[in-house]
């Protein structure tokens, strides 16, 4: 599939190191040369809904507290972290991060465009929170109720697919999974 692979705008993939953290390492790939040893491969979500013409993504907190029972606590607050430049799928924009990328570690270095809010509350700045991202919501009757169910719902998905790995770690290490918790 990859072997002939052309970067068009209508078909960007997003490559990601397999152990990372802040952004490093993501990028548009763009060809085979692109790849690392280890790596995760996703679709690039193309149109990604908007906010003032930049691209956001979800914070979402979660404390694991059981294994054995399976328990999860979702929090209902988070954050909406934006990306510093407008997006845009220009071929020559590809390479910019900050178009594409909303890691608040990564866009705090784009200075000129980089806005910190006084208040996470506002529609001001980088980062909102989950009430500030529901006011919006609200105003451009867009159904907030329904994207926190799916966030909630992907969430436990994610946690399922992982379940395994973490109950046979805390077992291999003869850990009780009746007190683990992982956030």
């Amino acid at each position: 599939m990859l072997k002939n692979y052309k970067v068009t705008p209508d078909d960007l993939w997003l490559i990601k190191p397999k152990s990372g953290s802040l952004g490093h390492g993501i990028r548009i790939f763009l060809s085979l040369n692109d790849i690392p040893d280890q790596f995760l491969l996703t679709r690039y979500i193309n149109p990604p809904h908007l906010i003032n013409k930049k691209k956001y993504d979800f914070r979402v907190y979660i404390l694991v507290t059981g294994l054995a029972p399976f328990r999860l606590y979702i929090y209902t607050e988070g954050l909406v972290r934006f990306a510093s430049e407008d997006y845009s799928t220009n071929i020559k924009d590809l390479t910019q991060s900050f178009r594409h990328l909303t890691n608040i570690s990564l866009n705090k270095k784009n200075s000129k465009s980089f806005i910190v809010a006084n208040d996470v509350d506002t529609e001001e700045g980088n980062r909102w929170s989950f009430h500030a991202y529901e006011e919006y919501c609200k105003r451009n009757n867009i159904n907030y109720e329904h994207i926190f169910e799916q966030m909630k719902h992907n969430s436990i998905k994610a946690f399922i697919s992982v379940h395994k790995e973490y109950y046979d770690k805390i077992k291999s290490k003869k850990q009780n999974c009746h007190n683990f918790f992982e956030l």
